[in-house]
């Protein structure tokens, strides 16, 4: 604009100025001629001013050129004219502030001709301005009413709309907007803080640089799955805040759409859930840990010893911690060995070891001695590293950990975890693995006490019944064997010795010697110098007991002489009777430190005894003829014992005479029982101790039959005279008084028929009579070669015992009979009763015995045990028995009762309870009278039960019962059919009977060849009962 308007004001005024500017530099030219000899001066003033016209007039270009052109000018004139035109830097000086003050001239004129041109195309254009903005101006003045109208509108929108940017701002949910290319176009406050991302490094970005590649792909397709159909999307998504920590969000994105429907972004609003999650993360962590930590404590309370315990502990620990190798080590600082009771190494299965180290090559650190934990974060880093270091360091270990073990503060062992990687133990980790290696040592030690425990117990209840033997066994090569296999039992030795000092020859014989569990021939009976007795000689001269533990670490007193077997550890003790060592006695191990102080101890007890019965049993040998004979009589007193222990116990004698006999029949006795009968006067044969093929073979021989055999009073004279003196009676001469019982038997025959049951002419016979008060009931019989005549004295009593168990058998058998007898007796009164209630209620008469016997009949299909079947009996006869508390004008009443008659009618089967409550014998037989009337839906009396709460029997009975009273003539009715009665039963089904019950019943009432059965079934119950 500011050109147009210069150009124009030029086209006017340009021949004017040029017209002006010629006429002027004419005048100052001329002026300056004519004054030219006048001096510099004049030239001056007449260069100076024709240089500021032309600049005012032509701009300053042509100022700044026109006075150095005239400078240059005069110059030539001076010297045309001859005239001296003066030194030349006059004239250069003059030349340039000529041309400075033409071009400021020149510019000032400029400006001011720029702005006379603007004045003048401003009003031109003012002019065209006043009446476009009147017309205008009556436009605007109806849009802006227009636009007033609408900026109300929006400012309430924009109140809205500020107060949700607020809410927004402010919420504590993250928020992000994008448009529909996925950028970012917004994000509020709570995002910046939640990504560290501030509003400015996101607006623009895609939210995939939140990103962690922590998500699976599948979320992300169904994320924009979902959203692209429409609808909105919620899940939790793992993204990375600008620090590159992960956090986990609860995120709901949705599309925004516009007015149209039409989407034009999409909003994203979430929840930082991180410290949510790593805290259930925690939880769930805690929890799994102590799910473990329970699996392996209950593990550790099912195991049953040390080696079972850690083996169940290492089997669940690699679900707990970080382990390719981990073991349970118990340690003995007595015997300075570490003991591998469980090893776990990879995926195997925990395996028991049973490996003993030594505790120089185990190595336990510093920190376990001390009971602290010794941990070694990465092997690769130690530097004075232990043997153990090293060797795992091979073994590819990198990390590994030892939990002390301790126990009431004593260090009993210790947990080892190790792994393939370095650092793979948290203080967290460590702490649970003490607290496994805590319940490890309560465990392994309680279970050490325990066992130790059942050892001492295992080793009093060995030292009793080395004691009963040395008390009962009086025979050296009887009591050794029998002490070896204590020992063996006890100590568990690879060798057992026993040498006997003979003092007439200054030797030791070796009495009993045992290697691997048999014996050692070439060292039996084997008499030795007591020089070259070795420890055993040692022992028995010095009277000291020895426990070696080792051979190859330990030094012996003399020279060990062994069995033959490669020994390691040597325990023996010397026998000591009083002040007299008598001999020794040593167990050998093939192993070391097979025996302990507590062995030595046992042993020394158990050689006590021994020493004792050793002892006597050489006064025994020195009385040989005596002992054989006592040895013998107390055998005899033995079995006699035995038999009559078992016969007083038992309610069948005789048949303990038949199942026991062989016992004495191995001592040589054979022995018959017969009881007397007085009306019949004989003896009647019960039992006789010899095998049944033998009785048949000399039954057929004497042409008779062994049962039922009698002898008749006066037939056997030592009979009779037990019946008079009532004492037992000693016979030498027994196969010569039985001949005379088979007349019609040649001698011969009979003396062979006697010898086959046991009675040779060397047989001697004991006869007693079974007494009991007096009463003679028998008499019992014995015969053999070694019997004598002080065995009366035990036989007599024997015989005793025999007849108060036979008195008591018979007792017991008629006080069955009796007890039966009394339950007829009671059973038939209670028939009695129910007889009598159908007389008083007008029943159809044998009602009760009709739904009895059905009773009976259902209760068995139903399932009633044989022994609950006789109160069912009992129960379904007395079933009515209430009704006796129930007023005659009721009871009897022929038309219908009044609703206060029934409330009473209903009384009866409390009645019931309050009769029979205190016959205690009828207490099972209850239910019946108490609960028929209950109905299965609940709607019966007296109680209201329904369902199982009622009794089965109950229940049975009820179905019964009105079976009966439906299909019997009644006073006020005829009998329902068959088939009425049937359908009416199955109709209150569910209602007023138990539906299964029904089943059971409409099964009974259709199959007649179970029916009889269970009635064969039920006669047979209630008979045995």
């Amino acid at each position: 604009m500011k050109r147009l308007l210069r150009l124009r004001i030029d086209q006017h005024t340009s021949g004017l100025r040029v017209a002006a500017t010629s006429a002027l530099l004419l005048i100052f030219f001329v002026s300056t001629i004519l004054l030219m000899p006048y001096g510099g001066s004049v030239l001056s003033v007449f260069v100076v001013v024709p240089a500021v016209i032309v600049g005012w007039f032509f701009g300053w270009q042509a100022g700044g050129l026109s006075g150095p052109a005239m400078i240059v000018a005069f110059w030539l004139l001076y010297v045309q004219l001859d005239h001296d035109p003066g030194p030349i830097a006059f004239y250069f000086a003059g030349g340039v502030l000529t041309s400075s003050l033409g071009m400021l001239v020149g510019w000032l004129s400029d400006l001011v001709l720029d702005r006379d041109q603007a004045q003048n195309a401003l009003a031109d254009l003012n002019e065209q301005l006043e009446v476009q903005v009147a017309s205008r101006t009556a436009a605007l003045l109806q849009t802006n009413d227009q636009l007033r109208t609408e900026i109300a509108e929006r400012e309430g929108v924009q109140q809205d709309i500020s107060r949700l940017a607020a809410v927004v701002d402010q919420a504590k949910v993250s928020v992000a907007i994008t448009d529909l290319d996925g950028a970012i176009v917004y994000v509020n406050p709570t995002f910046e803080k939640t990504t560290g991302y501030t509003a400015d490094e996101v607006l623009g970005e895609n939210p995939r640089i939140l990103k962690s590649g922590e998500q699976e792909p599948e979320v992300y397709e169904d994320m924009w799955r979902t959203l692209m159909a429409g609808h909105n999307w919620r899940g939790r998504l793992i993204n990375q805040r600008k620090n590159g920590e992960l956090y986990h969000k609860d995120t709901s994105i949705f599309p925004v759409k516009d007015v149209d429907g039409t989407v034009i972004n999409y909003a994203d609003v979430s929840t930082d859930v991180t410290d949510r999650v790593r805290d259930q993360a925690v939880l769930q962590h805690t929890a799994n840990r102590l799910a473990a930590l329970r699996e392996i404590y209950q593990a550790i309370l099912e195991a049953h010893s040390p080696e079972e315990i850690a083996q169940a502990a290492l089997q669940h620990i690699r679900n707990l911690l970080n382990c390719v190798r981990a073991s349970v080590v118990e340690f003995d600082f007595v015997l300075e060995e570490a003991n591998l009771l469980a090893v776990l190494e990879g995926e195997t299965k925990a395996f028991l070891t049973g490996e003993r180290v030594p505790l120089a090559i185990y190595g336990v650190s510093q920190e376990l001695e001390h009971g602290s934990i010794h941990f070694v974060e990465d092997t690769h880093k130690v530097k004075d590293s232990s043997k153990l270091d090293q060797e795992l360091e091979k073994q590819g270990v990198r990390s590994y950990v030892s939990i002390p073990m301790i126990e009431q503060g004593v260090l009993i062992g210790a947990l080892n975890l190790a792994s393939n990687t370095a650092n793979a133990y948290s203080p967290a980790d460590i702490e649970v693995a003490r607290e496994v290696a805590n319940s490890l040592a309560v465990a392994i030690q309680s279970t050490r006490l325990w066992e130790e425990t059942k050892q001492q117990a295992h080793y009093l209840r060995g030292l009793y019944e080395t004691s009963l033997m040395t008390s009962s066994v009086l025979e050296t090569k009887e009591l050794l064997p029998k002490v070896c296999a204590q020992v063996k039992d006890l100590m568990h030795p690879d060798a057992f010795l026993v040498g006997q000092y003979c003092d007439n020859s200054d030797q030791m014989e070796m009495v009993y010697s045992m290697e691997q569990g048999k014996p050692i021939p070439e060292l039996q009976n084997l008499r030795i110098e007591m020089e070259d007795a070795g420890l055993m000689g040692w022992m028995i001269r010095t009277g000291q007991s020895l426990l070696i533990r080792d051979f190859g670490k330990e030094t012996t007193p003399v020279e060990a002489v062994s069995g033959g077997v490669d020994v390691c550890s040597w325990l023996g003790v010397p026998l000591i009777v009083g002040d007299k060592v008598i001999g020794a006695m040593s167990v050998q191990g093939i192993m070391p430190n097979a025996f302990t102080e507590a062995h030595l101890q046992l042993l020394e007890s158990l050689a006590a005894q021994v020493a004792i019965g050793m002892e006597n049993a050489r006064l025994f040998e020195e009385a040989n003829a005596h002992a054989q004979e006592l040895a013998r009589t107390n055998s005899f007193i033995t079995a006699l014992s035995h038999l009559a222990a078992r016969i007083r116990t038992s309610p069948d004698p005789v048949g303990i005479l038949k199942t026991l006999g062989h016992e004495l029949k191995e001592l040589g006795i054979t022995f018959g029982m017969f009881l007397h009968d007085p009306g019949e006067k004989s003896f009647e044969l019960q039992f006789l101790s010899v095998d049944n093929n033998v009785l048949k073979l000399a039954e057929n021989l004497a042409g008779l039959t062994m049962k039922g055999f009698r002898i008749r009073q006066g037939l056997l004279p030592i009979y009779d005279d037990l019946l008079r003196y009532r004492r037992a009676q000693f016979s030498s001469d027994r196969m010569t008084e039985l001949s005379t019982m088979l007349p019609n038997v040649p001698k011969a025959l009979s003396e062979r028929i006697l010898q086959m049951v046991g009675v040779t002419a060397e047989a001697r016979a004991i006869d007693a009579p079974l007494l009991v008060n007096d009463r003679m009931l028998g008499v019992i019989t014995m015969w053999g070669e070694d019997l004598r005549e002080e065995d009366i004295t035990p036989v007599s009593l024997f015989a005793n015992q025999l007849a108060v168990a036979l008195e008591n058998a018979k007792l017991l058998t008629d006080l069955r009979d009796s007890n039966l007898n009394l339950t007829l007796a009671y059973d038939t009164t209670l028939e009695g009763w129910a007889h009598a209630l159908e007389l008083r209620d007008m029943e159809t008469e044998g009602h009760s015995r009709r739904v009895t016997e059905l009773t009976m009949r259902l209760a068995a299909i139903a399932g009633i045990s044989d022994e609950d079947l006789i109160h069912v009996r009992r129960g379904a006869l007395l079933h009515d028995i209430g009704k006796i508390g129930i007023p005659d004008e009721i009871l009897q009443k022929k038309g219908s009762l009044s609703e206060e008659e029934w409330d009473i009618m209903r009384q009866h089967p409390l009645y019931a309870v309050e009769l029979l409550s205190d016959i205690s014998y009828l207490h099972p037989s209850m239910e019946i009278p108490t609960h028929h009337h209950e109905k299965w839906d609940g709607s019966g009396y007296p109680h209201g039960l329904q369902g199982e709460q009622i009794p089965l029997a109950a229940r049975v009975f009820a179905i019964v019962d009105v079976w009966d009273a439906l299909t019997s003539d009644r006073p006020y009715r005829k009998a329902w059919s068959r088939e009425k009665a049937l359908d009416y039963i199955v109709e209150q089904s569910g209602q007023h009977f138990d539906p299964e019950i029904v089943d059971m019943f409409m099964q009974l009432m259709g199959e007649g060849a179970r029916l009889s059965k269970a009635v064969k079934q039920i006669d047979k119950v209630i008979i045995e009962n």
